[in-house]
C-alpha cells in the first residue's frame, strides 16, 4: 500500500507485531470469544428452526416420538463436522 519492497515492509510488520505482543495477543483473545459466541448464536437459531421444522410439519410430527432427540443429533453431527473443517 505504500510502494515500498515485500521484504522490508514484511520485516517492518513483524516488528510491529512484536512491538505489540500483549495488544495482538489480547486482540486474538477477544476475536476467538466474538467466534465462540457466534457459532453458539447460529447452533442456536438452527436448533430452533429444526426443532420447528421437526415439530410442525404434519408428516414429520405424526412420525417422529420426540422432536427434542432429532434435533440434538442433528447438532452434534453439525459440531462433529465442525471439528474437521
Amino acid at each position: 500500500m505504500t510502494g515500498e519492497p515485500f521484504c522490508k515492509s514484511a520485516y517492518e510488520s513483524f516488528y510491529l507485531m512484536l512491538r505489540n505482543a500483549s495488544l495482538f495477543s489480547v486482540f486474538t483473545g477477544v476475536g476467538g470469544i466474538f467466534f465462540t459466541f457466534g457459532r453458539l448464536f447460529i447452533a442456536g437459531i438452527s436448533a430452533l428452526i429444526g426443532y420447528l421444522f421437526v415439530s410442525k410439519v404434519a408428516y414429520y410430527a405424526t412420525s417422529i416420538y420426540s422432536p427434542i432427540a432429532v434435533t440434538c443429533v442433528r447438532e452434534e453431527v453439525k459440531s462433529t463436522q465442525n471439528i474437521f473443517l
